[in-house]
């Protein structure tokens, strides 16, 4: 019998482990193809389904936005005034523009979007809890 964490134990585990990671990218190659065809699909740009796409685009977007954009501008112009008076100070200024561009675009404002993303202030995340009973309801007799 092996140990956890033994090698033998872990080439035993093996084949479940590749089957477990195959069947992972499975299901993403899978959920990509069903979006693909519906992005394709004639049916999905029918008058109904632009307005209703239209709404919840607007519904899931508009709370955040204002935040994410005051946010990624005050950040923004922090990290360039950081980046600007480095470079300036150790002979670099010709390569500000580059590492602005890469730190910026590259890297912090796509993650900081996802992180806004990912911030339940749309109403269907804070709706009340369903009140809890005190006392139990009599039953109804049947007639």
């Amino acid at each position: 019998m092996a140990r956890p964490g033994s090698r033998e134990n872990a080439l035993e585990e093996l084949p479940q482990t590749t089957l477990r990671w195959l069947s992972g990218w499975w299901r993403i190659i899978l959920f990509g193809a069903q979006l693909l065809v519906l992005t394709l699909s004639p049916s999905s740009y029918k008058r109904d389904s632009r307005g209703a796409m239209t709404r919840h685009l607007y519904l899931d977007t508009a709370p955040t936005l204002p935040w994410f954009t005051v946010l990624s501008a005050l950040i923004s112009l922090v990290i360039i005034r950081i980046v600007l008076v480095t470079s300036i100070s150790y002979g670099l200024s010709q390569y500000a523009l580059e590492m602005v561009v890469r730190v910026l675009v590259l890297e912090l404002i796509p993650l900081a979007a996802a992180v806004f993303e990912r911030l339940p202030t749309h109403r269907r995340y804070w709706r009340p809890a369903p009140a809890v009973r005190t006392r139990p309801q009599p039953e109804r007799q049947p007639q």
